[in-house]
């Protein structure tokens, strides 16, 4: 019990109960946490009135070779004061997320290598490429490049797809370096 909880990354003294089993390749931990008084989101008030039970899957990078599970036991508390419903806070996932916050942690550590891919980071965390796509979306924010003076608008044959099959590039008339490469050579307006 104490091995794992360290190797999950959570105090033993939150812990109630952990076991676990390896069922088709796959390493599943099965957890639940002491029960203590939380804060109702809406209105502040402490409560301890569980209203229910509900195993969470969250997906885990604990291991680099074999795909890992937590099976968590959340419990859904009942505001007393306010009658609203909500779910316990835990250690390892933010709230409404299927995987843990180590595994968006090593995805962004790992996207920081130059040959990284997102297929290869998820093939590595044992989640979809799409999902890897998201986290990069969500945490990274690269600025863009301030315009120079003179800029060049220039189009490129590509058969990008079948939507355009030209894409616009931007260019400094001073230095001749690429600005940005944008997905198509037409601008729709939106009003």
């Amino acid at each position: 019990m104490f091995i794992l909880s360290d190797m999950l990354g959570i105090p033993q003294d939150i812990v109630s109960d952990i076991s676990f089993s390896n069922q088709n390749g796959i390493f599943m931990i099965h957890l639940s946490l002491k029960v203590k008084p939380h804060a109702c989101p809406s209105c502040g008030h402490f409560t301890s009135h569980i209203k229910e039970y509900k195993i969470k899957h969250i997906k885990h990078s604990l291991l680099n070779r074999q795909q890992c599970l937590i099976h968590y036991k959340a419990r859904r508390f009942v505001c007393d004061f306010c009658g609203r419903s909500f779910f316990e806070n835990n250690p390892f996932s933010s709230s409404g997320r299927s995987i843990s916050n180590l595994t968006i942690l090593n995805v962004l550590n790992e996207l920081k290598e130059s040959n990284a891919t997102f297929a290869g980071v998820a093939r590595h965390n044992f989640i979809s490429s799409t999902k890897v796509q998201e986290i990069f979306d969500l945490y990274v924010h690269i600025p863009r490049k301030s315009l120079p003076d003179v800029v060049c608008i220039d189009e490129v044959y590509a058969l990008k797809d079948n939507h355009s099959k030209y894409v616009c590039l931007l260019l400094d008339f001073n230095s001749h370096e690429l600005i940005d490469m944008l997905p198509e050579r037409k601008k729709i307006f939106s009003f």
